[in-house]
């Protein structure tokens, strides 16, 4: 065997000088290799967060692919139904004008009477509206009036509504005698 290594007193300041340096050394690679390891560890959380994120758009991209498959099927029904429609309103179309062509145009007697029955009856119906607007604004101004004299006889101002009233009314039997005689008239030669 060998004997022991024997540290001399003249090597011993450069032993200590020598471990020291290489301790520091180390201590400086260790903090590197300790930064180095946490910046490491702080990468990995954010690839396993952003490896979670990843997942959760893989899954949402494949329901969204899926209800759009559906949406795309459903737009292919609708295209279908759509072209029938389109063709049933063609044919009805077409049956139609065919129709039109071998009826013609009617101009006889009655259609005439028929048409002329109709314009009279806008006519009367336009008279009647016309009528009504009428009697409405003589009733706003007479209670108008009314409401600007309080002073006045209420009995007075409620005599006076009803004869206009009246008046109105007669006015619009007259005119409605006077349009079922032209009625009437048009009617007969039918």
């Amino acid at each position: 065997m060998h004997p022991p290594f024997l540290i001399s007193c003249a090597h011993l300041p450069n032993r200590v000088l020598t471990s020291r340096t290489a301790l520091k050394t180390q201590e400086r690679q260790t903090r590197a290799f300790g930064t180095h390891a946490r910046a490491l560890a702080e990468w990995d959380r954010h690839i396993y967060r952003n490896r979670r994120t990843l997942a959760a758009l893989e899954a949402d991209m494949a329901r969204v692919a899926g209800q759009q498959e559906a949406l795309e099927r459903q737009l292919n029904i609708l295209e279908v139904h759509q072209a029938e429609i389109h063709d049933a309103l063609e044919g009805m179309q077409r049956e139609a004008q065919a129709l039109y062509d071998r009826e013609g145009v009617r101009d006889d007697d009655a259609s005439r009477q028929r048409d002329a029955l109709f314009t009279l009856a806008e006519d009367v119906s336009a008279q009647l509206t016309d009528i009504g607007v009428a009697l409405k604004d003589t009733v706003q101004t007479v209670n108008s009036q009314a409401a600007a004299d309080p002073a006045a006889d209420p009995l007075a101002a409620a005599v006076s509504i009803l004869n206009n009233q009246l008046a109105s009314l007669v006015w619009i039997e007259g005119q409605a005698k006077q349009l079922g005689r032209r009625v009437d008239a048009l009617a007969e030669p039918m």
